[in-house]
């Protein structure tokens, strides 16, 4: 009985030391098959990101974000990007960081990002297309923070506005006095045809919320049925609306907001659901 006993305890020993060496040497395993290889304790990619842009419309999840990357275009970097905007899906295994501190280890979580933000992001593979959009999985992202208050129009600072039903949207700028400076020559149809994140889909009866990276000293919300239509009041409660019930397929939606004196006009078109 006994040799039986001491084979069994040499069996379960064997085992034990066989399970252990493979742990020790089982090899980290990168998080996708594209050229930038990260894996979850590397530091983000140091070569050239695949888009640069803001971020224009986000969602989350429990298992994955979706984001709409618009990329910015500036007289500097108008031919660095091949894509102009892409839809990137993120989940707990993309490296994510800021320029803040580019050697410090990544800690971020995905839930952090946020309508607004500008990044750079890292593809897995070429991304896939339906026709319409481009669609690919983000191995890596990371927030720009410096400089990211610099909008098209030159101003520092300037506050954007996000707007959220089940995503949380960018809403364009269509109109700024900020500090002496007048801009607003594009009209909204131009506008809102660079940047798809504006667009939003909501049923009548439900809630928009607002949301500005600097709380404004007071704004109004107004609706039209077309782009130069009369504006109608909206009533904001607790800096959210309710989408008015209208047989248009697409209304407008205006936001004056101030800043002492200063102004800016934003705006998104919302496709009602019926």
């Amino acid at each position: 009985m006994k040799k039986h006993i001491y084979a069994l305890l040499a069996l379960l020993l064997i085992f034990s030391l066989f399970a252990c060496t493979e742990d020790v040497q089982k090899p980290s395993i990168p998080l996708a098959g594209g050229s930038v290889i990260v894996t979850t304790d590397s530091k983000l990619p140091t070569v050239d990101p695949n888009i640069y842009g803001r971020i224009t419309r986000i969602s989350h999840s429990a298992e994955s974000t979706e984001l709409l990357v618009e990329r910015r275009i500036t007289a500097d970097d108008a031919a660095t990007y091949e894509y102009d905007r892409v839809i990137i899906s993120i989940d707990e295994n993309t490296v994510l960081g800021n320029d803040s501190s580019p050697a410090a280890p990544v800690s971020m979580s995905r839930k952090s990002l946020k309508a607004g933000d500008v990044v750079e992001v890292w593809f897995s593979s070429e991304p896939t297309t339906d026709g319409s959009y481009l669609f690919a999985f983000g191995q890596a992202v990371k927030v720009i923070t410096k400089g990211s208050g610099v909008n098209e129009y030159g101003i520092t600072n300037l506050p954007y506005l996000t707007i959220t039903g089940s995503k949380s949207h960018l809403a364009v700028v269509t109109k700024v006095f900020w500090d002496g400076i007048n801009q607003g020559d594009s009209t909204l149809t131009e506008l809102l045809s660079n940047n798809i994140g504006a667009y939003v889909s909501s049923k009548p009866g439900d809630t928009l919320t607002f949301s500005f990276s600097m709380p404004p000293d007071s704004y109004t919300v107004g609706y039209g049925n077309s782009t130069f239509s009369t504006m109608e009041s909206l009533e904001v409660i607790d800096n959210k609306i309710v989408v008015p019930d209208t047989s248009n397929e697409t209304i407008y939606v205006f936001v004056n907001a101030l800043w002492g004196s200063n102004e800016v006009r934003y705006a998104v078109a919302v496709q009602l659901i019926h």
